[in-house]
């Protein structure tokens, strides 16, 4: 499946920025590569047979590992400014 990076699978609101190389979404739940196939050449979220995840990219025989795919969270725009500010020294977790 070769998506352009303004394109979205509107199904399930996927949006693929090639330019990044990451498929993302605003609502991520994990879905059975055998009914949405999952994007190839950009960054997902795996989920192994063993049940644990990790990122990485879709390949042909990537069934033989994985058991679904997600798409990576997006990052709002206070996220970014928090990261940003977390590491150039200007913010500091509080404790919750």
């Amino acid at each position: 499946m070769n998506i352009q990076s303004s394109e979205t699978l509107s199904r399930e609101n996927v949006f693929v920025n090639n330019t990044l190389g990451v498929a993302t979404s605003e609502l991520s739940h994990w879905k059975d590569p055998e009914v949405f196939p999952p994007p190839r050449g950009v960054k997902l979220n795996l989920l192994t047979w063993g049940g644990i995840q990790v990122s990485g990219q879709w390949f042909t025989d990537s069934h033989l590992s994985f058991a679904a795919w997600a798409p990576v969270l997006s990052k709002p725009e206070w996220l970014k400014k928090r990261l940003e500010d977390f590491y150039s020294g200007k913010f500091i977790p509080k404790k919750s």
